[in-house]
Order: structure tokens, then C-alpha cells, then sequence
């Protein structure tokens, strides 16, 4: 026999001894294990409707603090008047938390001024009124970079106020008939985690 045929028998050999050493296995099981819904938190901040007020808080005068209407209300060197408006952030989410920053408006017009005008501050207050970070000057912004809200702190609500002074030492006649815009405030809702 020659050297081909015999590995051609050992070849054939070889795989009928793989072919009848395979067993087959007649049972089966399988399981599925539940899957599951998974949602996503949420950050928003909004503006809390209709609490928008203007109130003349001039120390000096009787009955103060009383409301006033912007619109009609002439401004007097000596006059403090207050805007407030109020914010709410709500925060969903097991390990959410967000910083807040408000850009405090500008005054614009030919009544604001640095000097012999008005000029005003702004200060952001927590729902029992005590104040949240430092009080900015117009145009200024706050920044409550150590102030993380957590969702614990949902439907937290804010109030700012802005405070427009005008100069009890202007001068006689100047910022006569004058007026003054203020700009709106932007408040920033950021996820830092």
C-alpha cells in the first residue's frame, strides 16, 4: 500500500472517530432576564408668573412701603424704588446639581448715572428673605458659585430685587423730566454635576 492511500485511510479513520465521539445534547433551557425603563432627569428655571412688583421703599416717607406703578411714579432726588420679580428652579434627578447666576440689568437713559442720578443694586433672596450671595451693582452680575442646588432644593423659589436710588445730593434742575429704562434680568440654571 502505498504511502497516499495510507493517509487517506488514517484521514477517513480520524474522522469517523470525531464523527461518532460527538454527543448531542437533546435538552435546552433559557431565561430572560427583565429589562428595565430608564428616564432622564430635568433642570428648568422659570419665572413665576404675574409677581412682578413695584413698591416706593423710600425710608423717609410715611406709609412706605407702598406700591407704585412705574409707569405714572415721578422719581425725586431723596426716592428708593424696588423691583421684584421672583424664579423658581426645579431640579429632577438622583445626583443632579446646579449652580445659578444672575446678570443683573443695566439702567439706561438720561436719569441713570454713576453720579447725580439713579443708580441701583441688585440682591437675590431666598423665600424667607434673607439674602442668597452678594448684593451687585447694575450691570454687575451675582454669582452664587458656592450656592449648589441639589434636587432636594426643588421648586425652590427666589425673589430679586432691584434697588434704583436716586441721588439725595443732585444738584438743583439736573435729570429734570428725565427718564431711565431698566433692562431684564437673565438667570443662568447651570448642571455642574
Amino acid at each position: 500500500m502505498n504511502k497516499a492511500t495510507k493517509g487517506i485511510i488514517a484521514g477517513a479513520l480520524g474522522l469517523g472517530l470525531l464523527a461518532g465521539g460527538a454527543t448531542f445534547a437533546k435538552w435546552e433551557d433559557s431565561v430572560t432576564v427583565p429589562g428595565g425603563i430608564i428616564t432622564a432627569g430635568n433642570l428648568d428655571i422659570s419665572v413665576v408668573p404675574e409677581k412682578t412688583t413695584w413698591q416706593d421703599v423710600s425710608d423717609d416717607i410715611e406709609g412706605n412701603p407702598r406700591s407704585i406703578d412705574p409707569a405714572t411714579f415721578l422719581m425725586v432726588p431723596g426716592d428708593t424704588v424696588r423691583m421684584t420679580d421672583q424664579v423658581k428652579i426645579n431640579l429632577a434627578g438622583d445626583n443632579i446639581s446646579a449652580a445659578l447666576t444672575v446678570d443683573a440689568p443695566v439702567l439706561t437713559g438720561d436719569l441713570a448715572a454713576a453720579s447725580d442720578g439713579v443708580s441701583g443694586t441688585v440682591t437675590l433672596l431666598d423665600a424667607a428673605g434673607t439674602p442668597v450671595g452678594p448684593t451687585a451693582d447694575l450691570g454687575d452680575p451675582i454669582v452664587l458659585n458656592s450656592a449648589n442646588f441639589t434636587a432636594s432644593d426643588n421648586d425652590t423659589t427666589f425673589t430679586v430685587a432691584v434697588d434704583l436710588d436716586f441721588d439725595i445730593d443732585t444738584p438743583d434742575q439736573v435729570r429734570v423730566n428725565a427718564a431711565a429704562t431698566l433692562e431684564g434680568l437673565t438667570f443662568d440654571l447651570k448642571q455642574t454635576r
